[in-house]
């Protein structure tokens, strides 16, 4: 007789147990959507940005000089460190993260 409140107190924490992985895993699939559509919006903004430098530079009579960005000034070395820092990246480093996102 003992064993049923037993059995009814476990099954009653592997309910809780399941009802709170499904509220995160809910939680989770909306923070995918919002990261998606961030990085979405993000790319898309950057992807404006540029082909408004390219149609102006464009539109500019041949031969004229135009600075690569207001207001920054890149030298050789931080190209070279910027190149060095990717080299180090690998496609992989971020499967960790997109494995269990579908």
């Amino acid at each position: 007789m003992t064993d049923r409140p037993r059995d009814s107190l476990c099954r009653r924490r592997h309910e809780e147990r399941a009802q709170r992985d499904r509220k995160w895993k809910k939680e989770m699939q909306l923070l995918e959507t919002i990261l998606e559509l961030k990085v979405a919006n993000e790319l898309a903004e950057f992807a404006g940005e540029f082909f408004d430098l390219v149609e102006r530079r464009n539109s500019l009579p041949s031969g004229t000089l135009v600075p690569f960005d207001n207001g920054i000034d890149l030298s050789e070395r931080d190209i070279a460190a910027a190149e060095t820092s990717a080299s180090h990246f690998e496609p992989d480093d971020l499967e960790w993260f997109l494995q269990d996102s579908h």
